[in-house]
């Protein structure tokens, strides 16, 4: 079978929806060939019901490949916490630029979130891109156009060199771009908005273990807090002490594929709690916890009834 990673990404599930196809329409010329298409009219039926599946199967690939990745929908919440100041925050994730994501879509995403108003802070919580840093981080320059003062960003499990974890490489080119872009890294520490009154609280990416809770939260007193982690498995490891107002997270994707009513597919989110922590709003533990789908693709090239997304948080 032959390999194009640049269309369908490098996983085992992308093979196997791209092999049965491509076996499918290859075994259905002897088939064919073998019965007659005038031969039976019961076999004549057959091939319709198959030539429509396939043409229904192919159309949906189509359109979950090159179609729905490339729609931004902007999505808004309303959170109510009487401990938190009024905040509209603006939420992006996963960007992922790389094969999938170049420079045109992250400036169609700056141009987007520039006509939204009244947002006081941008929130970034990983995985900026896929691949090579060295090769993709500049695809990112155009993140530097953002118009708002605050924008708080963290790392993702992409942002770090996954097969060579004590490699700093691709997280120091990272770094260094969020600094050239204006973007505030919160690595395993924080930053009191004295404005709002509030601390804004951030740990590397916590999916490979770069994390450190214990040393984001020095110094941070019991005023209100946001706390941005790449990965929703942070929930099981915030103590009662570290409690927050807020965390944001992204890194599920949502699925990335999601059919209706069922949503995402089984073993689709790559976390330890799964389909429990897979989108949006939740309680757990006492903490409020925000899950964006996230704007970039990892995997299978393909977005399915879950296209990228900006999300606005409408606090109080």
């Amino acid at each position: 079978m032959f390999h194009i990673p640049a269309l369908i990404g490098d996983y085992p599930t992308a093979y196997f929806v791209y092999e049965t196809i491509t076996w499918f329409l290859i075994l259905g010329i002897p088939f064919l060939i073998l019965f007659g298409w005038k031969r039976n009219v019961f076999i004549k039926k057959i091939y319709i019901f198959l030539a429509i599946t396939g043409a229904l199967i192919w159309g949906t690939v189509l359109y979950g490949s090159f179609i729905e990745p490339q729609r931004l929908v902007v999505r808004e919440f309303h959170i109510t916490d009487n401990k938190l100041p009024s905040l509209r925050l603006a939420v992006i994730a996963d960007i992922h630029v790389g094969p999938y994501k170049d420079a045109k879509w992250v400036k169609k995403v700056v141009e987007r979130l520039n006509k939204i108003e009244d947002v006081d802070a941008l929130l970034i919580p990983g995985d900026f891109v896929f691949g090579g840093a060295g090769k993709y981080v500049s695809e990112l320059n155009s993140l530097k156009d953002i118009k708002f003062t605050y924008k708080f960003a963290t790392l993702g499990n992409h942002d770090h060199d996954i097969i060579e974890p004590r490699n700093t490489i691709q997280s120091s080119t990272v770094s260094v771009k969020l600094k050239e872009l204006g973007l505030q890294e919160l690595k395993n520490k924080s930053f009191f908005w004295e404005e709002k009154d509030i601390w804004i609280i951030g740990v590397d990416d916590n999916d490979l273990g770069y994390h450190d809770v214990k040393k984001a939260f020095t110094g941070v007193d019991d005023k209100p807090k946001i706390f941005l982690a790449h990965s929703p498995d942070i929930l099981d490891e915030i103590e009662e002490r570290y409690k927050t107002n807020l965390v944001i997270s992204g890194h599920t994707h949502c699925g990335q594929i999601r059919l209706p009513s069922l949503g995402a597919l089984p073993f689709t989110i790559p976390t330890k709690n799964g389909k429990k922590l897979e989108r949006y709003l939740y309680k757990k533990n006492g903490q409020k916890i925000m899950i964006t789908c996230g704007l970039g693709e990892t995997g299978p090239r393909a977005r399915l009834f879950n296209p990228p997304e900006l999300v606005i948080l409408n606090i109080n």
